[in-house]
C-alpha cells in the first residue's frame, strides 16, 4: 500500500520542499494542488449524471451509459451540489497521512526505494501489514 502511494505521488515527491534549518522531525503539511484530478472527475461525473437524469434516464441506465456503479450514480444524482460529493471524497483520511511529510523529506534526500521507505515508516509506528 505504501509503495502504491509513493508511486502514485512520485511527481510531487521530487518537488523541492523548503524547510527551516531547525525543523523538528514532524511530518510537514503538504498543500494539495488547486484542483485535484479526482475533484475534476467528480464534478464532470455529477454533471453528466444530472444531465441524463433530467432527460428521464433511470439511475441504472445512467450507470451503464457512463460506466459507474448504480450506488455511485445514486450519490451523484442525490447530491445537492458537486461540492457535496467532492467534500465527502476529500475528507477521507488515510493511514499514511501522518508519514507523508517524512516520506517527502526522505524522497528529496535521495531515497527512492519504496521498500526502504516502508521499513523506515514502520520504525516510526506505521502498522505492519499482516
Amino acid at each position: 500500500m505504501v509503495e502504491k502511494t509513493v508511486n502514485a505521488h512520485r511527481s510531487h515527491l521530487s518537488e523541492a520542499l523548503e524547510e527551516p534549518a531547525d525543523t523538528p522531525d514532524e511530518p510537514q503539511v503538504v498543500q494539495p494542488p488547486a484542483e485535484l484530478k479526482i475533484v475534476t472527475r467528480l464534478r464532470e461525473q455529477r454533471a453528466a449524471a444530472h444531465e441524463l437524469w433530467a432527460q428521464g434516464m433511470s439511475k441504472a441506465a445512467i450507470g451503464r451509459k457512463v460506466g459507474l456503479h448504480r450506488a455511485t450514480v445514486r450519490k451523484l444524482v442525490d447530491a445537492r451540489s458537486a461540492d457535496d460529493v467532492v467534500a465527502k471524497s476529500l475528507q477521507r483520511t488515510h493511514i499514511i497521512d501522518p508519514y507523508v511529510g517524512y516520506l517527502h523529506r526522505r524522497w528529496n534526500a535521495g531515497v527512492r526505494s519504496a521498500a526502504q521507505l516502508y521499513r523506515e515508516i514502520q520504525e516510526l509506528g506505521y502498522p505492519v501489514a499482516s
